[in-house]
């Protein structure tokens, strides 16, 4: 497979262990760990797999490392923790091979709860399903992006693009909202996204997994964060001053979209629910939360297996009910359960 998978982890050696045996079994790819924990890795790692240890970076840092190691004309990151299906790897190259003015493509998730021999899993990122952005002209594609709950972090993408996109991330830029921020639109300024109708990823559900999360509202507003998030805009406008050259003011642009999605009831509705949330948390203990919320699974089992095959029969690309595609989640949930 034309493929280099990326895999950015830091001090989760189960996870990183699982990840790389799940990988190693694709066909010809080229496997890259960037590893940012304290210690490096002392395991046995598999031949074909490049490790990469570097000590406290920040997720930019590593990534921008690696990126002169890129042997493959298509690349795409992986979470420590996910899933990325070989056939959806497969179709996605295929599609950006014959579509050059698109940059990236992804597909369908489905995330997983793991309740001990038990997973419960649902679809993921509902809200995405069938979006594509594939406007002719840069402003255009940026301009749809806010709001449309659209991300690229995991997309497959077309190498040149994806180094442009990293190169021009500061390493100052610390939120990982930031970042996604910085890789969807730097990724659409390059070119368009599709969203195959394909079992794409399987996802694990884990609290505060990512690292630093915080709000683009915040990010916007806060003195603290004004560092990386004017290298955020610099990196952004920069970009968008090169690939459409006779727009002016592109800095002035980018400010004016955020500001206009800030100000959208979308924005506000879902700002207004995540502090509610954050509210909630706050009087909740963490452990409690966890027993609330697995009893509720467990007892709402057989209504949301409904609610999956629900979805698959009005989206393809899901594994709910297709046998062929249960088999494949089968397999990743051996990985999943043999995990120490």
């Amino acid at each position: 497979m034309n493929l280099s998978v990326v895999i950015p982890t830091r001090n989760r050696p189960s996870y990183f262990a699982r990840a790389m045996s799940y990988y190693a079994q694709f066909n010809e790819i080229q496997l890259i760990v960037c590893d940012s924990s304290e210690q490096p890795f002392t395991a046995e790692i598999p031949k074909q797999v490049s490790y990469h240890h570097f000590p406290k970076a920040s997720f930019v840092e590593k990534i921008q490392s690696i990126l002169p190691s890129l042997a493959k004309d298509y690349v795409v990151l992986s979470a420590d923790d996910d899933f990325l299906l070989e056939h959806a790897l497969i179709e996605a190259i295929s599609f950006l091979s014959d579509n050059p003015t698109y940059t990236s493509v992804q597909g369908n998730y489905i995330a997983y709860y793991n309740l001990g021999k038990t997973l419960y899993y649902l679809p993921l990122y509902t809200q995405r399903i069938g979006k594509s952005i594939d406007f002719e002209t840069p402003l255009e594609r940026i301009a749809s992006y806010w709001g449309s709950g659209i991300q690229l972090f995991y997309s497959v993408c077309q190498k040149e693009a994806f180094c442009q996109v990293f190169q021009t991330a500061d390493t100052s830029i610390r939120s990982l909202n930031l970042l996604e921020y910085h890789i969807g639109l730097t990724a659409l300024l390059l070119g368009k996204n599709k969203y195959l109708p394909v079992f794409y990823s399987v996802r694990e559900l884990i609290s505060n997994s990512a690292g630093t999360n915080i709000g683009l509202d915040v990010l916007v507003s806060d003195p603290n964060q004004a560092v990386q998030y004017e290298a955020f805009i610099a990196g952004v406008s920069t970009l968008f001053s090169v690939v459409q050259p006779m727009e002016k003011d592109h800095e002035g642009i980018v400010r004016q979209q955020i500001s206009h999605y800030l100000s959208s009831e979308n924005a506000k509705d879902f700002y207004r629910v995540r502090d509610r949330n954050r509210r909630i948390k706050r009087l909740i203990p963490s452990a409690l939360r966890q027993l609330i919320y697995h009893a509720w699974l467990s007892f709402n089992r057989k209504k949301n297996a409904q609610n999956n095959l629900r979805i698959s029969s009005m989206y393809p690309g899901f594994p709910f009910g297709n046998p062929l595609e249960e088999s494949r989640l089968k397999r990743i949930e051996g990985y999943i359960l043999k995990q120490k």
